[in-house]
């Protein structure tokens, strides 16, 4: 999760959200958008919290994940 994308796209994009429902769409779409971030963010720190290394999500899904597709998901992880 990273906030520097959030200002260079912000003005660009403002527009939309003007047009389909005014500022209380685009101040809505702020907060539920922040609060999915915000559980995604926390889910991550509690799997990482529970699998303490350096590697992070590679080492997570070496062991959460299905033994045939730990390869493909720790590439994904990688590539993201």
């Amino acid at each position: 999760m990273s906030i520097s994308g959030v200002y260079g796209t912000l003005m660009s994009t403002w527009i939309y959200g003007l047009q389909a429902g005014g500022a209380a769409a685009i101040m809505w779409s702020w907060v539920i958008g922040g609060a999915g971030a915000w559980a995604l963010a926390l889910s991550i720190a509690e799997i990482s919290s529970a699998y303490p290394s350096s590697g992070a999500m590679y080492f997570t899904l070496k062991f959460l994940a299905p033994e045939n597709q730990v390869a493909i998901l720790c590439w994904i992880a990688g590539t993201s």
